[in-house]
């Protein structure tokens, strides 16, 4: 996938590598960084965006477990917990709202935090942390980036309706109200 339309690039000494973000990115971290929020679930990709805003990400790095669904596995100094980030992946997998509502509570998460299409992009990475099979809850086999897009786009990717799904196509979900959406990223407090 191409970077169109990124304006920034975003670094951090502590991070495992810049990145580009859009405008749009830019503008979601400024609303984030304007909220009450305090800590921050989202994938682990997006820990710097977090902490920009002046927030705390729930996790900040991938587990030793899954380091190979990083682009440069060479280059992590750190890891999360495997138990944190297995549970914040299922915050992402689950399909009931209330069992994703306890794991942003026993974080003391009060803002979520997703990206679109990325988090799609990174789905299977996020459930097979959660220890499930990519398999049974998305496509995964591709041989164009114009095929995966249709699929997004069609809202076909997804085999099973989960909570992740849901917040990544900026869905109203139950416990979790929507409060900001542009065409990158979604932003939802928790209830």
């Amino acid at each position: 996938m191409e970077h169109e339309g990124a304006i920034y690039v975003i670094d951090s000494r502590e991070s495992t590598l810049g990145h580009v973000i859009s405008q749009n990115t830019y503008d979601a971290i400024q609303f984030l960084g304007a909220t009450n929020a305090t800590n921050v679930l989202s994938w682990w990709d997006y820990a710097l965006e977090i902490k920009i805003a002046g927030k705390e990400p729930v996790i900040n790095y991938a587990s030793e477990n899954i380091k190979w669904t990083v682009a440069r596995p060479s280059v992590i100094e750190k890891y999360d917990s495997e138990e944190k980030v297995r549970d914040v992946a299922n915050f992402f997998v689950y399909e009931n709202e209330e069992e994703s509502q306890e794991i942003a509570i026993k974080y003391n998460a009060n803002y979520i935090f997703v990206h679109y299409p990325w988090d799609l992009w990174k789905f299977s990475a996020i459930v097979t942390a959660s220890g499930k099979d990519p398999g049974d809850y998305i496509k995964v086999n591709f041989t164009t980036n114009e095929e995966w897009m249709k699929e997004v786009e069609n809202r076909t990717l997804a085999k099973k309706d989960t909570i992740g799904i849901k917040m990544i196509y900026g869905d109203e979900v139950h416990g979790f109200e929507k409060v900001f959406e542009n065409d990158d990223v979604r932003v939802y407090p928790v209830k």
